[in-house]
């Protein structure tokens, strides 16, 4: 559905476009959000154009620890009832659901003047994202994707878990 490039996107943008000062948190919900966009069907090639209506939240907190490393930590989850229809005109119509979840943390970030993390000692940063869906024809998808990144200043350690049934 949604391709991991939009999430790993979207996770740039939340982390690294929330303004902060030591000790803030933030929390900001979203309900009923309806948007379009095209994208495969899960485990398939298949364009789709999907339409979804999802609730989420995204919190974001700073804080300083005993020793005095600052960390910025945040979360996102997204749910949302999806209908998928091919693009072409000719297929299933699938109806179903999706979960998004992230979290991250950045240790001793760096901030622009606008108040964005530009650097940070070190990241570590987790995504989930699970579809399920069933076509008009009986047809059932399901999808899920796990992605986990740790940066250090040695190195990076990386993983993506794609498990797919349609």
């Amino acid at each position: 559905m949604i391709r991991r490039a939009l999430w790993v996107i979207l996770f740039g943008v939340l982390l690294v476009g929330s303004s902060t000062t030591a000790g803030l948190a933030e929390t900001e919900t979203s309900h009923k959000q309806t948007f379009t966009f095209v994208d495969v069907l899960p485990c398939t090639t298949i364009p789709y154009s999907i339409t979804a209506t999802s609730n989420g939240v995204v919190h974001f907190n700073e804080k300083t620890l005993p020793d005095g490393t600052v960390v910025a930590q945040f979360t996102f989850t997204e749910t949302a009832k999806f209908t998928a229809r091919p693009v072409s005109g000719s297929g299933a119509v699938f109806h179903g659901s999706y979960t998004v979840w992230g979290g991250g943390m950045a240790f001793n970030p760096v901030y622009d003047d606008d108040g964005n993390i530009v650097s940070a000692d070190k990241w570590v940063n987790t995504f989930t994202f699970t579809v399920r869906g069933t076509g008009e024809d009986g047809t059932r998808l399901f999808l899920h994707q796990t992605q986990h990144i740790n940066v250090n200043p040695n190195n990076t350690n990386e993983f993506f878990n794609d498990s797919c049934d349609a």
